[in-house]
């Protein structure tokens, strides 16, 4: 599984640095708008007058649901949820528009033959038609299933997270009917084992996701298709696309933490007033979260090469379109 791991890290820093200048510039700059936002979405919720009328909200919902209000798990799951609910609401148009069009360009470019036809079963004359088709019209199409695909992937992970928190009430309430009292010991028994079990499937829901969204791409199909064929090609390097997972989202939370640091408290610590310094650190710090997203697709990419069959490898792609067109030429964006 290491060597797994090691030889798909490689594989994706290598693709990007192979064709940097394309992937640090337009995919990039794509992503730009919905890194931005993701950085500034902590700070904006915090300060953002829904957040206190949404947070009574939970509790009282939780409250009537049969969990302690003493626990600290109740604090804790009231708080997150509300930032989460209202993150989700302000990152949801630029992850469907910023995001979206950042990862089609680095999946069309990994996969520019797969990407410009509709599915892999259609016949040559079909396949004639796809090409025949003005290249606008083919990247709508594409952001279209794409779209359609994410909609899936946003109705997988809140029916996992309404899932695990019934799992919860139903524990408490479990323990409540058994006549059991809610002992420190027991408390911390119950979250420990809730927050093991949400975050395996959490993990493994952020890699079925991500994967769909590059299947959708490549073959041409979006809802839940893409969704339950990522499904069945990830079950064999789980441990692998795990692993892979962990080490970009290592990568994004250490920029969020830069940004935290850098811009947030120098935004304070100019008396709430964005200088010049600042809004440029913002930007540089944002780019530098975006090439993360980029690598981050990437490595989705390279991840569906290894799982699946009868696509065409990332490597032979680019050692054509560099006897084609020179090493000094721009990435074909078909």
């Amino acid at each position: 599984m290491a060597k797994t791991t090691r030889m798909l890290m490689r594989r994706s820093i290598s693709t990007f640095l192979q064709d940097f200048h394309h992937f640090t510039s337009t995919p990039a700059l794509f992503a730009l708008p919905f890194a931005l936002s993701t950085l500034l979405s902590p700070p904006l919720v915090s300060s953002s007058r829904f957040f206190p009328l949404l947070h009574a909200r939970l509790q009282a919902l939780l409250f009537a649901s049969g969990l302690p209000p003493s626990s600290r798990l109740f604090s804790f799951l009231t708080l997150n949820l509300s930032r989460a609910l209202l993150s989700f609401v302000f990152l949801l148009p630029f992850s469907l528009s910023s995001l979206l069009l950042s990862k089609a360009f680095v999946i069309r470019a990994l996969f520019p033959r797969h990407a410009t036809s509709t599915s892999s079963s259609l016949s040559l004359s079909d396949h004639d038609t796809t090409r025949k088709k003005p290249v606008f019209f083919s990247w709508i199409t594409t952001l279209n299933r794409l779209v359609a695909t994410q909609f899936c992937n946003v109705l997988v992970v809140f029916s996992i997270n309404a899932t695990c928190l019934s799992l919860l009430v139903a524990c408490f309430n479990a323990l409540d009917f058994s006549g059991l009292s809610y002992s420190e010991n027991t408390l911390s028994g119950v979250t420990i084992s809730t927050a093991v079990v949400y975050s395996v499937v959490a993990a493994n829901a952020y890699v079925v996701c991500h994967l769909a969204l590059v299947v959708s791409c490549v073959e041409g199909r979006a809802g839940f298709g893409p969704v339950l064929e990522a499904c069945v090609l990830v079950r064999g390097r789980r441990r692998a696309a795990l692993a892979l997972a962990v080490s970009t989202n290592a990568a994004l939370a250490g920029v969020e933490a830069i940004f935290r640091r850098r811009v947030v408290r120098g935004y304070y610590y100019y008396g709430r007033v964005m200088s010049w310094p600042v809004i440029l650190e913002a930007v540089l710090i944002s780019y530098m979260y975006s090439v993360v997203l980029v690598v981050d697709a990437i490595a989705g990419c390279v991840l569906l090469e290894g799982c699946g069959s009868g696509y065409e490898t990332i490597g032979r792609e680019r050692d054509r379109r560099r006897s084609i067109f020179g090493k000094g030429e721009s990435m074909e964006m078909v």
